[in-house]
């Protein structure tokens, strides 16, 4: 009996064996030695997996329960990452695909892309210098904002299948910053974003919607990642239907669209403004220069120049030829003079009809209208002016506090009459500033601030005014200007008519106006401080304070615009004042604008 179990135990185990050898052998398994537990890794179900559930591949006797479920996402270990090159300037680099306001930048800086498996390349080209970032990801469009030497760089996917990204990225790093996916657009299934910003260091992001039509400006924080506000954006009625190729925001209330326009249109309907954010479109009127062929223009830049008097250049392309034009209002442009080919202007005024621009060694100032051009060292500091056939140019060097040059040219005339003005016996201050002001083709005002060597005790503001064309010039200060306490520079002014002013310095702190907003109605020989601003609930100067963005008068009512600044007032939106008397301020929503002009805002 024990002999018989003995046996049926052997027989057993020959039997398990040979099954086990069967079916090994029909798998193909026991070619060389079998593996051990150390060699099989992980990604080996994904590869089988990808393998069985090719449409190539040959059917398996396995079960389908026992394969692994297919993921959505694209297995990125199924095929080893390309790697980049040591030296990214030897990729093929080409214009950066789908790009919003691609010459994001005043310095002229452009970008390409280069993609390398999954990564992309963003060159940047100053012209002098060529730097590299490189994003983890690829997309259909990208738009571009840049300031202070950063860039938000925003990667959108057509479809709206991956949420629009953003980046952080400088050009003295390889790889982002920062970065953050944007859910606020989660709703836009095919996104296209327009980035604009401005001198005050706000960002504005205006969104179209591909698939609804639909139109939103949001201001972003000085990084271009956090929204701050969103408000509608309505279509130019003469273009519904269209998709703007471009948008650019000076402001909350101040833009442009622009449009491809087609032959039979011409330029009548290529670009639009805006004063009230958005709400209402005026057609900007483009003379089409000689030489162009009748067919598509299309924007292909619009760049604000800084300073005291910005003036706007625009690019057109009608078909190979692009063609450059200039304005100072957004709405009459007028083609670049020959002369600043290939110049970055510094600004202009007068409905750009006076421009000036560093050409080498000189402040090269011309009245395109007059055929007229003035040269001065660029080294001066300089304040313009022009009001009908009047043009005034106030030049000084930067060093001397004790005089300026006040140069009145009239159309026609040949030379320019210069009339000397003294400023500060003594010349204990340096320069902080010199400004020109015509109200009509009577009455100016020249502007100059001074602070002390260190920029942070005592400053003064020196004022003349001419009510005779600039025949005669009158010190409003008295013998000697006005002086002021503190670190407190002059940041803007404006004369309404020969009385009545205004003037602002640095920042307002707690809401106290005193010496830092004043009104004078005598022409600047006294001033007097505004009364405390009625700001809304949400505005904190814990560790914040506010300031002036710009004011006018429209419409027989005085109209201020303050933003903030600082860690308290984040989130705070731009908020608006207007005023019958100049001194005592209410609290509006919306800007007192004029209505519409019946000629479309041509005249």
């Amino acid at each position: 009996m024990k002999r018989f179990a003995k046996w049926m135990i052997y027989f057993l185990c020959v039997c398990l064996f040979a099954v086990l050898f069967v079916a090994c052998g029909e798998e193909g398994a026991l070619e060389g030695s079998l593996p051990s537990i150390g060699d099989i890794s992980v990604e080996s179900s994904a590869v089988i997996s990808s393998v069985e559930t090719s449409s190539t591949s040959e059917e398996s006797n396995s079960s389908d329960e026992s394969l692994p479920e297919a993921s959505s996402e694209p297995e990125e270990s199924s095929e080893p990452e390309e790697p980049l090159p040591e030296d990214l300037s030897t990729l093929e680099y080409t214009d950066m695909k789908g790009v919003c306001n691609d010459s994001f930048s005043s310095d002229g800086t452009t970008v390409k892309t280069a993609v390398v498996g999954s990564k992309t390349v963003l060159a940047f080209d100053s012209g002098k210098n060529c730097y590299y970032v490189v994003l983890p990801q690829t997309a259909d469009h990208y738009s571009i904002a840049a300031w202070y030497g950063r860039y938000a760089v925003y990667a959108i996917t057509a479809d709206g299948s991956k949420p629009v990204t953003w980046y952080e990225c400088s050009v003295t790093y390889e790889t982002p910053l920062n970065q953050a996916v944007l859910t606020f657009l989660d709703g836009y299934k095919n996104p296209r974003l327009f980035c604009s910003h401005t001198d005050g260091s706000d960002n504005y992001l205006a969104v179209f919607d591909r698939e609804t039509g639909a139109m939103r400006l949001f201001k972003m924080d000085d990084s271009g990642r956090e929204l701050k506000n969103e408000v509608d954006i309505q279509t130019p009625p003469a273009v519904e239907g269209k998709e703007p190729t471009a948008m650019y925001f000076f402001g909350k209330q101040t833009g442009v669209m622009a449009f491809r326009s087609e032959e039979e249109t011409g330029l009548s309907q290529l670009l639009y403004y805006t004063a009230d954010g958005g709400k209402n479109w005026l057609p900007a009127e483009i003379d089409a220069p000689e030489g162009t062929i009748p067919g598509d223009y299309e924007v292909v830049d619009l760049i604000r120049s800084n300073g005291e008097n910005p003036v706007y250049t625009l690019t057109v392309k009608n078909g190979e030829k692009a063609s450059r034009f200039v304005s100072a209002d957004l709405l009459s442009w007028r083609e670049m003079p020959e002369i600043f080919e290939g110049v970055e202007l510094k600004g202009g005024v007068g409905d750009a009809g006076m421009l000036y621009a560093v050409i080498g060694e000189e402040m090269v100032i011309h009245l395109p209208d007059w055929g007229k051009t003035m040269r001065f060292p660029k080294d001066n500091a300089f304040g313009y002016g022009m009001a009908g056939d009047v043009a005034f140019v106030a030049t000084k060097s930067r060093g001397n506090l004790e005089s300026c040059t006040v140069y009145k040219l009239v159309k026609g005339q040949e030379e320019p009459v210069a009339t000397e003005l003294a400023i500060h016996p003594g010349n204990d201050f340096v320069s902080a500033g010199i400004d020109f002001q015509t109200v009509d083709t009577k009455v100016a005002f020249l502007i100059v601030t001074g602070l002390d060597e260190y920029w942070e005790n005592e400053g003064f503001l020196a004022i003349y005014r001419t009510t005779d064309g600039g025949e005669t010039w009158e010190a409003m200060q008295g013998e000697d200007p006005p002086y002021w306490d503190g670190h407190e520079e002059l940041v803007m002014w404006k004369f309404f008519d020969e009385n009545i002013g205004i003037r602002t310095h640095d920042c307002h702190i707690n809401n106290d106006l005193e010496y830092r907003t004043m009104a004078t109605f005598d022409g600047g020989k006294s001033w007097q401080s505004l009364s405390e601003l009625p700001y809304g609930p949400d505005v904190s100067f814990d560790a914040g304070c506010s300031y002036v963005i710009d004011w006018g008068y429209t419409n027989g009512v005085y109209w201020m615009v303050a933003g903030f600044n600082g860690d308290s007032m984040k989130g705070v939106e731009d908020e608006i004042f207007v005023s019958a008397d100049l001194l005592n301020w209410e609290r509006v929503e919306e800007l007192p604008l004029p209505e519409p002009p019946a000629d479309g805002g041509k005249t």
